[in-house]
């Protein structure tokens, strides 16, 4: 599997534009991408804030990430309209039967493969050296298009978890 992606952003879109990004328990079949990513497309062209349509767009990356941008430039996201948007991420979580919404699931590349791992059971992974500091990790956290461009895809060091287990991926020598 090839992990290219940014050829799916928008070009028009500013760097600062939101994003946000859920992350299937599993992936989706081809089939069922395909039904997601016209639920995407319809869910897009009719999100609104305020009255007002917003520049939006709407992808299933790699059949597991279902990811949304909004370029705010002239119509802002406000808090009905994220309501909205996680209605409507609960509405495919029904009806495909995943969980999109568990922020504890890690999504790495191993052997060309994505890899999910409960946050839970990541110290045990390291310790099994089946995860390293090089591992490639999907950093879902980012905030704006410029974000996902330059770092979605990051080596585990590099990520906002490295700080929260730096004893294990460190090149330090093991302590008994």
């Amino acid at each position: 599997m090839t992990f290219e992606y940014k050829e799916w952003v928008p070009k028009g879109f500013d760097n600062n534009s939101r994003i946000w990004i859920y992350q299937s328990d599993r992936a989706f079949t081809n089939e069922e991408a395909v039904l997601v990513k016209d639920e995407l497309q319809e869910f897009s062209s009719q999100w609104h804030s305020h009255g007002n349509s917003i520049n939006s767009y709407a992808h299933l990356f790699f059949n597991r990430f279902v990811v949304l941008m909004a370029d705010e430039r002239e119509v802002v996201v406000g808090g009905c309209s994220m309501d909205s948007a996680v209605q409507f991420i609960r509405q495919l979580e029904d009806q495909f039967k995943v969980s999109l919404l568990n922020r504890q699931n890690l999504a790495f590349i191993q052997d060309g493969n994505i890899l999910t791992i409960p946050l839970s059971n990541l110290k045990e992974q390291l310790d099994n050296q089946f995860v390293t500091k090089d591992t490639l990790y999907f950093n879902n956290t980012i905030l704006t298009i410029g974000d996902f461009l330059k770092s979605w895809i990051i080596p585990l060091k590099e990520s906002w978890l490295a700080s929260r287990i730096s004893m294990k991926i460190c090149d330090c020598p093991k302590q008994d």
